[in-house]
Parts: C-alpha cells; sequence; structure tokens
C-alpha cells in the first residue's frame, strides 16, 4: 500500500524532481501552486511505482475518501494508481483530454468541468488586446495605467523582501496626480 500524505514545503525537491521528468500536461502542476493551495484544501500525496499522485479529501476529514488531483506523473496509469492507493478514490479532477478518453475506454464515466479547462492566449492578442474580445481587459488596463505608477523592475533581494512582507496589503504605487491612496 502507498503512503499517503500531506504536501509540505520540504517535499519541493521530490515533487520538482517528477515534474521536471515527465513534463505535466495541466497549468495548475507546479510545486508552487500546489503548495499554495495546500491551505484552502490539503493536497496530498504519494509516490506509486516511479510515479507521484496529489490528491485531495472529498469531505473535509484526513481519513476521507480522495479524489485524484490531475493525473500520475510518472508511467504508472490513472486505474493502477487508484488500485496501489488503497483507499476510496472518489473520482479524478483536472486531468487532461488523453487520460480521459483513456478512462471512457476502460469504462469510467468522465464529466468536462468546463469552469477548470486550461485557456491560452496568444502572445499578440494580450500585447495588443485589439478588438470587441479584449474590450473589458483594455479598460482594466487603461484604470491601472490612470491611476498607478507602474514600471517593470528588475527582482532584486530588497524587491524580494518587499513582496513577502505581510503587512502589505497592495502592491504598487499611487501616482501623485491620482489622489489618495485606498
Amino acid at each position: 500500500m502507498a503512503k499517503i500524505r500531506r504536501l509540505d514545503l520540504s517535499d519541493r525537491s521530490i515533487v520538482e524532481a517528477y515534474f521536471r521528468r515527465y513534463k505535466p500536461e495541466i497549468s495548475e502542476f507546479t510545486f508552487t501552486n500546489l503548495f499554495v493551495w495546500r491551505v484552502a484544501r490539503p493536497i496530498f500525496f504519494a509516490e506509486i511505482e516511479g510515479s507521484i499522485v496529489f490528491m485531495v479529501n472529498a469531505g473535509q476529514g484526513d481519513s476521507e475518501a480522495k479524489i485524484v488531483f490531475g493525473y500520475p506523473i510518472g508511467k504508472e496509469s490513472p486505474l493502477a494508481v487508484a488500485r496501489a492507493l488503497d483507499i476510496s478514490v472518489a473520482g479524478f479532477a483536472r486531468i487532461p483530454e488523453n487520460t480521459a478518453h483513456t478512462l471512457r475506454e476502460k469504462g469510467l464515466h468522465v464529466e468536462a468541468d468546463r469552469d477548470n479547462w486550461d485557456y491560452v492566449y496568444r502572445v499578440a492578442d494580450l500585447a495588443e488586446l485589439a478588438g470587441r474580445r479584449f474590450h473589458k481587459k483594455r479598460n482594466l488596463v487603461k484604470k491601472c495605467l490612470s491611476e498607478y505608477t507602474c514600471r517593470y523592475e528588475s527582482i532584486t533581494l530588497a524587491l524580494i523582501a518587499e513582496c513577502s512582507d505581510s503587512r502589505l496589503r497592495f502592491v504598487g504605487r499611487k501616482s501623485p496626480e491620482s489622489g489618495p491612496t485606498r
């Protein structure tokens, strides 16, 4: 039986090694993303036969049935991983289309969750924000530029310290003509 444990900062090197060997297809599969979200919903993981699998609880308690989050990173199939876990697997979430296809072929019900699809923009589209499609985004950019002094800066040790200061509620500097800070 695979040992399931909560994701912790000390697991970073293990997780990142899997991601380097087996390039994830899902944008949420970065150690940073998984680690940050573990506060809102605990993330668990297990290593199984040279693969790593992430899980979240189907309910609230640690002993509850698990939902496999994503697909196994490595050589094992989702079904082999589910069997090796030797726990109640309540389902799979955030899986790529090829994994969904494999699960369908095995007779499992797979539902698309449009609200959680990855999305991709063309660089030119975001650089130009042309057309009606980007009207709202253009307005947000204009509002930001009118209210704040925006500039690109190289990341320095001083900026890292500023960014990690938990007392900061807002990142940015108000432009003098935009009025009082909110």
